[in-house]
């Protein structure tokens, strides 16, 4: 993205956060990350990430979402399904630039 794009016109959006399926036990012991990948000025996802448990299903469903063009205005409207993993996607407001190694530890 920063070669296409040029870094002074993305925005990186991210969460690293203990991992809902391990809740009951250690929550700390795994960690998933969620990263979205935008243009900074219309918002137009370029890319997202995901890290974690059940990955292979969650962004099978935002690939499409990318598909039609869905932006971040779009994702920060979404209502999350909790407790899932995916719900990470409806909740980013850290930048990278902001708060690089940003971890959640709260819902």
């Amino acid at each position: 993205a920063t070669i296409v794009h040029g870094m002074d016109d993305i925005e990186i959006y991210h969460s690293r956060f203990p991992a809902l399926h391990e809740a009951l036990g250690n929550p700390y012991d795994q960690y998933s990350y969620t990263k979205m990948i935008c243009k900074k000025e219309s918002g137009k996802i370029l890319g997202l990430h995901y890290l974690g448990r059940g990955s292979s299903e969650l962004m099978g469903g935002f690939a499409l979402a990318m598909k039609k063009k869905v932006t971040k205005k779009d994702f920060d409207f979404g209502v999350g399904i909790h407790p899932t993993g995916g719900e990470e996607f409806m909740n980013l407001g850290v930048t990278k630039a902001e708060n690089p190694d940003f971890l959640k530890t709260a819902c």
